[in-house]
């Protein structure tokens, strides 16, 4: 790859990019007036117009949504994602980077056009998915810098073989190429090329591609940031800070297989948690999970630690669950609220950390959470008070104060049997099975399992391969900013599959009971119909149970009771 980019060029360029610059106008436009936003956070159809007068581009007469218009698709995810526009109780306004654009330093024009290169590729993209975008982003753009790029048919190969090769550094790659591709023109990564080249990266299209001094730039960028391969040799507190860039603890122990091939368990173990004692809090609790997938072999190590300042409590908090010691202390289960605080600071963000403070606790009000983590006694305590205050104070709409408005289909029948909920937005995947179960009369005796885009989730206790953990995915993040669907499917053998839709996000209400089901179609099928019994047709359910929408709800309200105990235990204990 030639890498001669002058630093001067590409930041002029960047300065120069289109998309950024309209981002800029859209910006000042919403300074002027703040604009009503859809439940899915895009301006709301009646904004269209006055949006394509600000950036200068025509509006069809009939517009359903705002994704309808790339131009405006993707300045929006520009502005959104470098802070030039921020969402706030149902509005969009200018965000505080305008007040430093287009004058910003060089660096920050840089990481500005990067966010929002990644973020609009992800608008584009079929999977949604960041990390799969980026393999490809990159993959592409590294195929381009070779002197003879391949096109077409073979610049598709080559990428399959290239994005194999990138993800052995980061991750597992589970996005589809053809997540791009643009069905009016059947031009293969049509919709990617369209992004790149509108960002100025590239020329071209997969019959005649290019890649310019920003693409070179992006591409130095990315090689520079890529995770190294975790070597025997590399310091323990080294291998913490290179798996906690990953954000999955999973993959980090595919990661540590070499620096695991010449210790004995209990050897790493030690280095781990001593490691972990002088570093960050998600450092520190990755170390605790890796160290506690050992097992109860691993005691004697722990109970090694437990008198260390701040490996110490979660060392504790480990030989409490083998009941070796007696439970955690009030203080002690506060400080471990503080370190799953401040290890959500960094990713996922405050809104995760605010809702791990709040956790089984929100009739206290925020001065009372905030004091209780100034008391904790946490190394990082004053760091997570005035973080979370600060979010508070930004009024950017909190999970702890929304519900989300879902309607679960079960797919293939008819008449169409759906059921709409409202659920809280800090549940997680596991939390929702628990819901769908009551909502369609399951018994839960069969393996189940979430789809979302090309991921697996499902209950960790079954392992089943390729599948994430339920437990560990909340349903907003699920979700994300664009994909506004999900599946689920349980019993494998009978096949009940269901398709979840994100309609809504709506403020809770103090005074009502969650997750309720608000409205349905159709009666459930039975899960065990009766073998003299046989339907028409596969489409009909051969028997069926009436929907009692007040029995439901009651057995709901008591998933919501029996969640809001565990949130509490997770955010004390762990």
């Amino acid at each position: 790859m030639s890498s001669s980019v002058e630093p001067a060029d590409v930041v002029r360029l960047a300065r120069e990019c289109p998309v950024l610059i309209r981002a800029h106008r859209l910006a000042q436009w919403l300074a002027e007036e703040p604009r009503g936003v859809t439940p899915t956070e895009v301006l709301r159809p009646a904004e269209i117009p006055a949006a394509g007068a600000a950036l200068g581009f025509a509006v069809p007469g009939k517009v359903r949504r705002a994704a309808d218009i790339p131009e405006l698709r993707r300045c929006w995810a520009v502005a959104t994602a470098t802070g030039l526009v921020k969402i706030a109780g149902g509005k969009a306004t200018a965000g505080p980077a305008l007040e430093t654009w287009p004058g910003r330093a060089d660096d920050a024009v840089l990481a500005g056009w990067l966010a929002g290169l990644r973020a609009t590729s992800i608008v584009e993209s079929e999977s949604r998915s960041d990390h799969d975008v980026t393999v490809l982003l990159f993959a592409l753009l590294d195929l381009l810098a070779g002197d003879h790029p391949p096109t077409d048919q073979a610049l598709m190969m080559a990428l399959h073989r290239a994005t194999a090769h990138i993800d052995t550094y980061g991750g597992r790659y589970a996005g589809s190429l053809h997540g791009f591709d643009d069905l009016a023109t059947q031009q293969p990564l049509g919709r990617l090329f369209a992004v790149l080249n509108d960002f100025g990266a590239t020329t071209g299209d997969s019959s005649n591609p290019g890649i310019t001094p920003l693409g070179r730039w992006v591409l130095a960028d990315f090689w520079a940031r890529l995770p190294q391969p975790i070597e025997a040799s590399l310091p323990a507190s080294d291998v913490l800070s290179r798996l906690a860039e990953l954000h999955d603890p999973e993959q980090a122990w595919l990661d540590l297989d070499p620096w695991l091939e010449n210790r004995s368990d209990d050897v790493a173990a030690r280095e781990l948690l001593a490691a972990a004692e002088k570093a960050s809090a998600s450092e520190r609790m990755l170390a605790v999970y890796l160290v506690e997938t050992w097992g109860e072999s691993m005691l004697p190590v722990w109970e090694e630690m437990v008198d260390l300042p701040n490996i110490g409590t979660p060392a504790r908090a480990v030989l409490a669950l083998w009941d070796k010691i007696p439970p955690l202390a009030q203080a002690e289960r506060t400080w471990m609220v503080v370190e799953r605080a401040a290890a959500a600071l960094p990713h996922p963000g405050p809104d995760e950390a605010l809702t791990v403070v709040s956790a089984g606790s929100l009739d206290l009000d925020l001065d009372t959470r905030i004091a209780l983590v100034r008391d904790s006694g946490h190394p990082d305590a004053e760091i997570v008070a005035r973080e979370l205050t600060e979010f508070v104070a930004s009024g950017t709409p909190a999970a702890i104060d929304q519900v989300l408005q879902l309607k679960v289909t079960l797919t293939g029948w008819r008449p169409p049997i759906w059921r709409r909920v409202l659920l809280p937005a800090t549940y997680h995947l596991a939390d929702l099975h628990l819901v769908i179960q009551q909502l369609f009369g399951w018994g839960g005796d069969h393996l189940h399992v979430f789809t979302v885009g090309e991921r697996h989730y499902a209950d960790t206790f079954f392992g089943l391969d390729g599948a994430g953990d339920e437990n560990a995915v909340r349903v907003r993040a699920a979700f994300g900013p664009k994909a506004k669907k999900l599946h689920y499917l349980y019993d494998f053998g009978a096949g009940w599959r269901h398709e979840a839709v994100l309609e809504k996000v709506l403020e809770r209400q103090a005074d009502r009971s969650y997750p309720t089901c608000v409205a349905f179609s159709g009666a459930s099928p039975q899960e065990y119909p009766d073998e003299d019994v046989e339907g028409d047709d596969e489409s009909t359910a051969p028997t069926s149970t009436p929907f009692d929408l007040a029995a439901v709800n009651r057995r709901l309200a008591q998933i919501g009771d029996s969640t809001d105990d565990e949130d509490s235990d997770e955010g004390e204990e762990r």
